[in-house]
């Protein structure tokens, strides 16, 4: 389980490929602590981006002090949701 200890909005840019346009990717940096990692005296944090896209398909927008209960990946490495703790 990941507990939320900090929530940054951020967003940033890239050049569409092809074209002269921008896309602009809006969404969170979230830091929650990990407790899966015996190898740490005290408390480790992991950090991770989460874009408005992964939010709406998790149907969850980080808030401080919220417990997740799983950060899932892809086959590719990309952030495909969030599954947070309701209980």
């Amino acid at each position: 389980m990941y507990k939320v200890v900090g929530v940054q909005d951020k967003s940033f840019s890239f050049a569409v490929e092809g074209s002269n346009q921008k896309r602009v990717v809006n969404g969170y940096q979230v830091h929650c602590t990990d407790d899966s990692n015996s190898k740490v005296d005290g408390v480790s944090v992991l950090n991770f981006f989460m874009s408005d896209a992964v939010c709406n398909r998790s149907n969850y927008n980080p808030k401080v002090g919220d417990c997740l209960d799983a950060i899932c990946y892809n086959r590719f490495g990309k952030l495909d949701r969030v599954l947070p703790s309701f209980e």
